[in-house]
């Protein structure tokens, strides 16, 4: 695993198979949101057959002054389902 050393978060990180042979390749883009560095995007790459998976958060917002209940194990279970 590569850490960028000004943000203390991944951007590269390397996966094996059993057999120890390189098998993907994920890496990560952080970005400033307001106050912090946050990850926006990951491409996870298959080495083997060249296809790729992206994930790209748009609009992160942080600091939203969030009720503690909302993070209760019911309330989390409920958004689960939905």
């Amino acid at each position: 695993m590569t850490v960028d050393k000004s943000t203390e978060l991944p951007v590269r990180a390397e996966l094996y198979d059993d057999s120890g042979q390189l098998f993907k390749v994920e890496t990560q883009e952080n970005s400033r949101v307001g106050k912090y560095w946050v990850p926006t995007k990951f491409v996870m790459e298959n080495v083997r057959t060249g296809t790729s998976t992206i994930l790209d958060l748009k609009n992160v917002r942080v600091d939203q002054n969030l009720g503690v209940e909302i993070f209760t194990e019911r309330n989390l279970k409920r958004s689960v389902g939905r």
